[in-house]
């Protein structure tokens, strides 16, 4: 046993050496060291962006950009990102970033816009343009993720196909301060559309905005109803706000389509997706109930309506279209 610890002794330092963890932190001062960073898949664990980066000039980033970038307030414009191998733009954490005038080519008809290794926090991405095959998402699946102080303006994002625009599957995630702008998204006429996720599950959504999103095609069939959230469970929403969605309606629509369990919860829903004044019609906040929603409070207003205080009611007991639901 003596004489084996000077060898374990020995082989210390080269089992541990410092160079392993030499390019772990990056402090990045230029678009040129950040897309070499990543394309020369460095695989840095954290990233400091200490000043504005412009990229016109710039290699085309070819790698995810992954680990922790934090922005300290900064902007990367112009950036370009292209991956024949399914690749996303990132897979990193953000903090406090705006990304401006990014273009991301979609090569081979990969479905998702972004992946998220655990948080965004105070994220903007203005002017996203893409080219190649459109994406019918934002991302696969948020579990056990947090999006905070979140706004992804997606005028030039080609979307097709969609049948869930933010992501298929929300669980046990916090969604805070969410803004998604500017879409012209087109769906499939025969499949549900969920304008957030087909499946919410021990979640909290808090200050959602879907604004300005134009949804194309006709729906046909049961099958082609149209949602915010398909089916929820056990989840808190706290502020929604839909403003200038449009959509073609079919008589299976409704905010939160079926309950799986009756522990969700919504308060602050304000909408203009119909014209209350004329009475063109509206659609139920919740189709398929888990128990008689009579036993809970809802608070839910039309904003084509004067804004006034807080409106509270349960959802099918009042037929008013002040409230935009149908008592049925």
């Amino acid at each position: 046993m003596r004489r084996l610890l000077p060898l374990l002794t020995a082989s210390i330092p080269v089992l541990f050496s410092p160079t392993l963890f030499a390019h772990s932190y990056y402090s990045v001062t230029s678009c040129d060291q950040l897309v070499d960073i990543y394309n020369e898949k460095n695989r840095p664990l954290y990233i400091d962006i200490v000043d504005n980066l412009d990229c016109t000039s710039a290699p085309t980033l070819v790698e995810s950009l992954s680990g922790v970038i934090n922005g300290n307030g900064h902007a990367i414009t112009n950036l370009n990102f292209k991956s024949e191998r399914g690749y996303k733009l990132t897979k990193a954490n953000l903090n406090n970033i705006t990304f401006k005038n990014t273009s991301i080519h979609n090569e081979n008809s990969f479905d998702h816009l972004f992946d998220i290794d655990d948080h965004w926090r105070n994220v903007k991405f203005i002017n996203i343009e893409t080219t190649g095959a459109p994406f019918n998402q934002l991302f696969y699946s948020l579990d056990n993720k947090e999006l905070t102080d979140v706004s992804i303006d997606l005028v030039g994002v080609k979307l097709a196909a969609i049948k869930d625009l933010l992501s298929s599957r929300i669980s046990r995630s916090s969604i805070n301060n969410l803004e998604l702008l500017n879409a012209f998204v087109s769906r499939h006429s025969s499949s549900p559309l969920s304008l957030l996720s087909r499946n919410v599950s021990r979640s909290t959504l808090t200050n959602v905005t879907l604004a300005d999103i134009t949804v194309i095609g006709e729906p046909t069939g049961d099958n082609g109803k149209t949602s915010i959230v398909d089916k929820i469970a056990d989840s808190r929403i706290n502020g929604l706000t839909l403003e200038n969605v449009t959509f073609s309606r079919s008589e299976e629509d409704a905010f939160f389509y079926y309950e799986s369990d009756n522990k969700s919860t919504y308060t602050n829903i304000y909408h203009n997706l119909f014209d209350d004044t004329t009475n063109i019609g509206s659609m139920p906040l919740v189709s398929k109930p888990k128990d008689d929603p009579l036993n809970r409070t809802i608070n839910f207003q039309s904003m084509n309506q004067p804004m006034q205080a807080p409106a509270m009611c349960t959802p099918y007991l009042l037929q008013d279209s002040y409230f935009g639901i149908k008592a049925e």
